[in-house]
């Protein structure tokens, strides 16, 4: 695993391992589906280049959570502990904490965040083949995600919560970001040693005019002029 410090390749394992767990159980692998960065990174590319701390799921079906969170820590407690778990309003999450083994030893955290409240998706859900192999753990699974076309499928997710936004506010939004130094440089610890370089202001470019030009509304005109 090309991650920069050992303690992220250990860390790797254990989300790994969580996820092996996770779509092994006859309970929970139906229960769940996985989205977010982390599914992108873990599913869809072949050479994941960005390290993650956190596993993000949605509940499939409108049913109350309490069983699947009961069977959730029965696999997770069993060898991670004691999480803190926090319920807010569609959503329940699950923090874990716990010392690397390598020496120094350093606090590290697994977070499990599910929503609870959005029952449904656009394209339907896919089953993707996923295992893990190595000298601490090996096991494989089918892990359940959405496949989905984003630009079709954030319009919907937008619709679905009764929210708007506009290309401009998008823009806008990309251009400060694109403009905060903090913004520009705080991926640069998760990404792994050999991860390609790349011009973060030349890739926002590609995102506004090869996906925020799809979304509705008309562009944004830019920072006022002062006069």
């Amino acid at each position: 695993m090309p991650w920069i410090q050992s303690y992220q390749v250990e860390q790797d394992i254990i989300l790994t391992k969580a996820l092996v767990q996770i779509y092994s159980d006859p309970h929970l692998k139906d229960a769940f589906a996985f989205r977010g960065g982390t599914s992108l990174q873990k599913i869809f590319f072949s050479s994941p280049t960005r390290y993650s701390e956190d596993i993000d799921l949605v509940q499939v079906r409108t049913e109350p959570i309490g069983e699947s969170i009961d069977a959730l820590r029965r696999l997770m407690d069993s060898w991670l502990g004691k999480p803190g778990v926090d319920f807010k309003t569609a959503r329940c999450t699950l923090k874990y904490k716990f010392l690397s083994k390598e020496a120094p030893q350093r606090q590290m955290r697994l977070k499990i965040e599910i929503n609870t409240g959005e029952h449904f998706n656009v394209l339907g859900l896919k089953k993707s083949n996923f295992e893990m192999q190595s000298s601490w753990y090996s096991g494989k699974c089918e892990i359940l995600t959405n496949d989905k076309k984003m630009v079709d499928c954030f319009l919907e997710y937008m619709k679905h919560g009764n929210i708007t936004v506009s290309r401009a506010e998008f823009e806008s939004n990309l251009h400060k970001k694109l403009n905060d130094r903090v913004f520009m440089e705080d991926i640069k610890p998760l990404l792994k040693p050999d991860a390609p370089d790349f011009n973060i202001a030349e890739q926002g470019e590609l995102v506004k005019t090869r996906t925020l030009s799809l979304l509705p509304g008309d562009p944004w005109k830019g920072e006022p002029k002062n006069k």
